[in-house]
């Protein structure tokens, strides 16, 4: 026997939810790569930040801020603030480094923090 029209009907309305159910996976996915590609990014600006820090003068290692920061040395978009906060301590002497770098994604705050010692 042939399928009358409402069981045609049912049939493309569960294969249409079905559908809808796929596409919000996808834009998941999509969502949930492109945080990971921030968070990627906000790590190396973190980590060269450091790297220049700790092969400096020990004497140049100070607080600073740096804000609007793009990723262009990784070729992606992405708009970053980076902070540096050097604390001396003097018995033993040494430089306590952290270096924050934040950006906002879908309407959210994140923060990627590295810390290191650095020493004369």
């Amino acid at each position: 026997m042939g399928t009358s029209l409402i069981e045609a009907l049912i049939a493309l309305c569960l294969f249409s939810l079905g559908m809808l159910a796929i596409l919000q996976l996808s834009v998941g996915l999509i969502k949930g790569n492109n945080n990971s590609k921030l968070r990627h990014m906000a790590l190396q600006l973190a980590q060269n930040k450091m790297e220049v820090l700790l092969s400096t003068d020990y004497g140049s290692v100070v607080d600073g801020y740096e804000n609007g920061l793009s990723a262009t040395e990784m070729a992606a978009s992405g708009r970053f603030d980076r902070e540096v906060q050097v604390t001396e301590s003097t018995a033993p002497t040494y430089k306590n480094v952290r270096v924050t770098v934040t950006w906002h994604f879908s309407g959210e705050h994140h923060v990627t923090l590295l810390s290191s010692v650095a020493s004369p």
